[in-house]
C-alpha cells in the first residue's frame, strides 16, 4: 500500500525531509505544505538583499519544476488549521482534509520582538520572510537614521546591508559584546572595532524601552538613558520556536516540540525537525542543523533507523569583507590559545577546557576553518605548550 507522507513547513528541515523520503521510498506520495506562496528558499540570505531589487527565484533552493520531477507535490500559500491524530489527517485553512501515514511538523520559528512601551508602527520591521524583505525594501530610502536591535549574526548582516544603501546605522545589543554566541567578549570587541572603522555605530549593554511616533520619526528611549530620533527601526534579536500547531494537537511541548533522537514526537506517527524542536533540553536555530534534522526525520519516516546526533555548531559570516568563523563552545572554557596579528588583521583563538579543544574562532583569515572544525568536533586533546599554528597543521 502506498504510504502518504505529509510535511508542514517549507524551510530547510521540510525541504531536506522531502528529499530524504523520496530517496528512500520512490512509491509513496510526498506532500510539502507551506503557508508562504513560495517554494523552499534560503531564508538566511534575506538580509543580503536589503536595499536591492530581488526576485524570489534568486533565493529558491530548487526551481518549482524540480519538485514535480522528483515526485514531490507542493501546496503553497496555505496554512494548516488542525491536526487530527485519531483520523491521521490534517485540515487546511481552505477546508481540504489531507490523510497521512507519517507527518512532519517543521513550522520553524517566529521572530522574537523584545517587549517595549508603545505601538508597532510604520518604519518598524523584522526580517524573517521574503514578504518582510519586500516590505522593507519598498519603503527604504538612503540617508536615513536607522537603529538595528540585535548584534548577532543576522542583526549585523542587516546592519551592514542597510549601511551599504547609504544610511547611518546604529546597532543596539543587550550583551556587552557582539556575536555573544559566536565570540567571547574580547574577540567580540576586536570585531566591533573593525566594524566601527567601516562606519557602523554600536551601543552595547543596552536595550529599547519605549517607542513613540512623532512627525514621521520614531522617538526611541533606551535603557542606557539615550533618546534617539530615527527613521527606521529593525529588529533582529533572535527567534522563538513556533509550537502553536503542536500545542493545539496536544503533543509534548516545552520551549520547542519535544523529540527523541529519531526526531519522533510524543506521537510515533508524527515527527518534527528544525527550529521548532527541542531535543534533550536543547533548541536549534541554524540552517545546517535544520537540514541535518530534516534528513534524519525524512529517512525515519520512510522506515529508517537513523539517529540525530548534534555536532558542534559552526557559523561563517562575511561583513564588509571581513570574514568570521566560529565553531563549538566559546563561553565555557578554562583557557585560550591565540595567534593574533593585528597588522594583518588576523585573529585566531582556540578555547580549551581541561586538555581538550571545545571551540574556536577566526577573524580575518578563515583558511583554517575546516581543520579547526575537525579539532572541535573530535574534542581533540591539545598540548598547550605547542603554538596555535602547530596544532592546526
Amino acid at each position: 500500500m502506498e504510504k502518504k507522507y505529509v510535511i508542514i513547513g517549507t524551510g530547510a528541515a521540510g525541504y531536506a525531509a522531502a528529499k530524504a523520503i523520496r530517496e528512500t521510498d520512490q512509491e509513496g506520495s510526498v506532500l510539502l505544505i507551506g503557508k508562504e506562496p513560495y517554494a523552499p528558499y534560503h531564508r538566511p540570505r534575506l538580509s543580503h538583499f536589503i536595499g536591492q531589487d530581488v526576485e524570489i527565484e534568486k533565493l529558491l533552493i530548487d526551481q518549482v519544476d524540480q519538485y514535480e520531477a522528483k515526485g514531490i507535490e507542493l501546496k503553497l500559500g496555505c496554512a494548516v488549521r488542525q491536526i487530527d491524530r485519531e483520523k491521521h489527517q490534517i485540515l487546511l485553512e481552505d477546508g481540504e482534509a489531507v490523510i497521512y501515514n507519517r507527518l512532519l511538523i517543521a513550522t520553524g520559528a517566529n521572530p522574537f520582538i523584545p517587549p517595549f512601551e508603545g505601538e508597532w508602527s510604520e518604519g518598524m520591521a523584522s526580517i524573517r520572510s521574503f514578504q518582510d524583505l519586500m516590505d522593507l525594501n519598498r519603503g527604504l530610502g538612503s540617508d536615513e537614521e536607522i537603529v538595528v536591535i540585535g548584534g548577532g549574526l543576522l542583526g549585523l548582516e542587516a546592519a551592514w546591508s542597510l549601511k551599504k544603501t547609504g544610511n547611518r546605522v546604529r546597532v543596539i545589543e543587550f550583551f556587552d559584546s557582539l556575536l555573544p554566541r559566536q565570540l567571547d567578549p574580547e574577540m567580540g570587541r576586536v570585531y566591533q572595532e573593525i566594524l566601527e572603522t567601516k562606519g557602523l555605530q554600536f551601543s552595547l549593554s543596552n536595550s529599547l524601552v519605549k517607542v513613540e511616533k512623532e512627525n514621521g520619526k520614531l522617538q526611541l528611549s533606551m535603557k542606557g538613558g539615550e533618546a534617539l530620533e530615527v527613521d527606521r527601526l529593525v529588529f533582529s534579536v533572535g527567534v522563538r520556536a513556533d509550537t502553536a500547531l503542536a500545542k493545539a494537537t496536544e503533543l509534548e511541548v516545552n520551549r520547542g516540540i519535544i523529540v527523541n533522537d529519531r526526531l519522533e514526537t510524543s506521537d510515533s506517527a508524527i515527527f518534527a525537525a528544525g527550529d521548532a524542536v527541542e531535543l534533550n533540553g536543547q533548541g536549534f536555530g541554524l540552517w545546517t542543523q535544520a537540514t541535518a534534522q530534516g534528513r534524519v526525520a525524512g529517512l525515519n519516516m520512510a522506515g529508517g533507523k537513523e539517529r540525530y546526533r548534534p555536532e558542534a555548531a559552526f557559523t561563517l559570516l562575511n561583513i564588509a569583507g571581513i570574514r568570521v568563523f566560529s565553531v563549538g563552545n566559546v563561553q565555557d572554557y578554562d583557557k585560550t590559545l591565540d595567534a593574533f596579528n593585528e597588522d594583518k588583521e588576523r585573529w585566531k583563538r582556540l578555547y580549551i577546557k581541561g586538555e581538550h579543544v571545545v571551540g574556536g574562532s577566526l577573524i580575518g583569515d578563515v583558511s583554517q576553518m575546516q581543520r579547526l572544525k575537525k579539532l572541535v568536533r573530535k574534542s581533540s586533546f591539545v598540548d598547550t605548550t605547542r603554538g596555535f599554528e602547530e596544532l592546526l597543521v
